[in-house]
């Protein structure tokens, strides 16, 4: 499925083999927005808060954090010149005890939704948009800026299609899509448990310190939602 998937791919998006290799949170983003208005497709708290822990899943990747019994610990504090990771880790790094990811995704949602947004206007892939209300609250949309926008859909659906090869980037990314609940956005061509089939595989690839901030995240998400439900 995964060799014929990607042959599709190329065949019709021709650009796709040279794709710019976007980062978790970016990837994030851009999934959960219409790729041709810029709206978000799912409650902006569940957005900012998906954010949160893409940005730290970049931050293990890099070595810069680790997961310590559930809580998120600092490696390395050193400026990295990315200011969306930057400022998680010196948000992190400011604290006197560690604290686990929820108390990151609660804090600090609002600000990883801005922070990738400007880090996706800098490399030109969105633009923003600021409509005009007369009432209601005025959100900013992000439609895109060039045609990459829709890049992070077609590699990570071929993702999906082929579990074994994924690299720890595109397997973190669809797990953590999936941990927020918005998989529906992926592989619409699956059913449901086709869908969850090849997240479980993804899911096994990761190593120990991604899977917690994972389970972490899935905790934070219930969490968010059981407390507006009451």
């Amino acid at each position: 499925m995964g060799d014929r998937s990607s042959a599709n791919l190329r065949y019709l998006f021709p650009w796709v083999g040279a794709m710019q290799n976007f980062r978790l949170a970016d990837d994030f983003f851009l999934i959960n927005h219409d790729h041709r208005n810029g709206k978000p497709l799912v409650r902006r708290d569940l957005l900012g808060a998906g954010l949160v822990a893409a940005l730290l899943a970049e931050l293990i990747i890099d070595g810069r954090l680790a997961m310590d019994d559930g809580r998120v610990t600092v490696l390395d504090s050193c400026r990295h010149d990315d200011h969306a990771t930057d400022f998680m880790v010196t948000s992190i790094a400011a604290q006197q005890a560690a604290y686990p990811v929820r108390t990151w995704t609660d804090n600090l949602d609002d600000t990883a939704y801005e922070l990738t947004a400007r880090r996706l206007i800098e490399c030109g892939t969105v633009r923003r948009v600021r409509p005009r209300r007369l009432l209601g609250p005025r959100r900013d949309l992000f439609p895109p800026a060039k045609r990459t926008s829709v890049e992070s859909l077609l590699r990570l659906n071929a993702v999906i299609g082929n579990p074994a090869g994924a690299d720890i980037h595109g397997a973190t990314s669809v797990v953590l899509i999936a941990a927020s609940g918005t998989n529906h956005l992926l592989a619409p061509h699956l059913d449901r448990e086709q869908l969850q089939t090849a997240v479980a595989q993804l899911m096994k690839r990761l190593p120990a310190d991604l899977k917690e901030l994972v389970a972490g995240f899935e905790a934070a998400v219930t969490a968010r939602l059981l407390t507006i439900q009451r």
